[in-house]
């Protein structure tokens, strides 16, 4: 399969030095907060974790340390939701997912499955997502849940496994599934981007899970479309972006 816009990774900082406007949320320039909100500051926060738009309370939520984690370019991915998760949350990831052949340049595709098991366990490249009183007993390290990655080898996904209380809101579930859960995306910084719904991945000091977006904006696809238009792989640590 042959990918468009195969950019050498050096020469991709100085490619992206145009800013980001997003379209489709009502956003006027007015509402971009600094000039730092460009692709490349993009790209470093969601895919690298670094940059002046990471959040400033230091949490990246990175599921690997400064490289690009994701699936390898051609995977179909399924993504098994329980039925323990809530309709409209399930209806919410379905939408986000049809972007993601946008958003991959066509080098993800998505199966999507419905599932009564009440905790699916993720095959290789499966992302799975289900409702769980205690996320802490399944392994996450927050009782608000999370999105818990295996690898094939650094940076390069085998699996995501989604796990949510009931106290959270559509939007989280969106954002681990197919933020964290398929694009392997970090947060970046809500109150720094001009208000937390200008990402799906809106992190920071006072920005909860239910003022994020609810789908992939802009800001994120075009910085996801420049990734994998580049030469970088997943788990190459992005040097040729900085």
């Amino acid at each position: 399969m042959r990918y468009p816009m195969r950019l050498k990774p050096r020469s991709i900082l100085a490619f992206l030095t145009f800013p980001v406007f997003l379209l489709s949320w009502a956003t006027t320039p007015a509402a971009i907060a600094s000039e730092a909100v460009n692709n490349a500051n993009a790209i470093e926060a969601l895919f690298f974790g670094a940059g002046p738009l990471t959040p400033s309370d230091g949490f990246s939520a990175c599921s690997a340390r400064k490289k690009w984690a994701g699936f390898p370019r051609g995977t179909t991915v399924t993504v098994r939701l329980s039925t323990t998760v809530s309709k409209a949350a399930r209806q919410a990831i379905r939408r986000a997912l049809r972007q993601i052949p946008e958003a991959t340049r066509g080098a993800i595709r998505v199966v999507v499955e419905l599932t009564d098991d009440p905790n699916p366990i993720p095959k290789r490249n499966e992302v799975t997502s289900t409702f769980h009183p205690d996320p802490k007993s399944q392994g996450c390290p927050y009782k608000r849940g999370c999105t818990m990655h295996r690898f094939a080898k650094p940076g390069v996904f085998r699996s995501s496994r989604a796990v949510q209380p009931a106290n959270m809101p559509v939007n989280a579930y969106v954002h681990d599934v197919v933020g964290h859960g398929i694009l392997g995306m970090c947060h970046i910084d809500g109150n720094l981007i001009g208000g937390a719904q200008h990402s799906l991945m809106s992190g920071g000091p006072g920005v909860f899970s239910g003022a994020i977006a609810i789908r992939l904006t802009p800001l994120d696809i075009e910085a996801a479309r420049t990734v994998y238009g580049s030469r970088l792989n997943p788990g190459d640590n992005g040097a040729g972006l900085r």
